[in-house]
């Protein structure tokens, strides 16, 4: 439940593969499988200010926030007698650079419905992902695909391919003829 807005009341979800495969540059990140990812990574609720005093003091500390307030909604904040309805992307923007304790997603298309909403922070513990339906493939074909997916790094923005982390429209190669071998 999105408690940030008392008027504007939520249910969210950080859709894991879209959130994933736009994970940004970030060197630890950027090399992880998805199941490496999911062990020693979850995705937070970003934190804005929500005054103009919230705002001086995440300016000079820079601790408890993972966003900044536009002059626009600086505006809109004092204004608004309680507290106030904030856009994001518009009111609020995410701070590029993150730091030890959280990393924003990245800046491809597929990931800006949830770019200004969530960050990566890291398990306090390391979690072992169980994958449901892993039973429930058709083929061995099916079975190599999806582990493929799971244990190999990949990303979903065309912008954020490297040589060990390529693009995942790109898996099948030419003259590929199937994923056993």
């Amino acid at each position: 439940m999105d408690r940030r807005s008392y008027f504007k009341k939520q249910l969210t979800d950080c859709p894991f593969w879209i959130a994933y495969g736009a994970r940004g540059m970030t060197p630890s990140l950027h090399r992880l499988s998805a199941y490496e990812f999911h062990r020693h990574y979850v995705f937070h609720m970003v934190k804005y200010p929500r005054s103009k005093s919230g705002h001086k003091q995440a300016l000079l500390s820079g601790d408890e926030y993972q966003t900044r307030l536009t002059e626009a909604s600086l505006n809109k904040v004092d204004a608004c007698r309680g507290v106030p309805t904030l856009i994001a992307g518009l009111d609020y923007q995410i701070i590029e650079e993150g730091d030890e304790w959280w990393h924003p997603l990245g800046t491809g298309e597929k990931v800006q419905e949830y770019r200004y909403d969530w960050v990566i922070g890291p398990r306090l513990r390391p979690y072992v992902p169980v994958v449901y339906g892993a039973q429930g493939n058709n083929t061995e074909e099916e079975q190599a695909l999806r582990i493929f997916c799971l244990f190999f790094p990949w990303v979903n923005d065309f912008t954020e391919i490297r040589l060990l982390v390529p693009y995942n429209g790109h898996f099948r190669e030419p003259g590929m003829i199937s994923w056993l071998n």
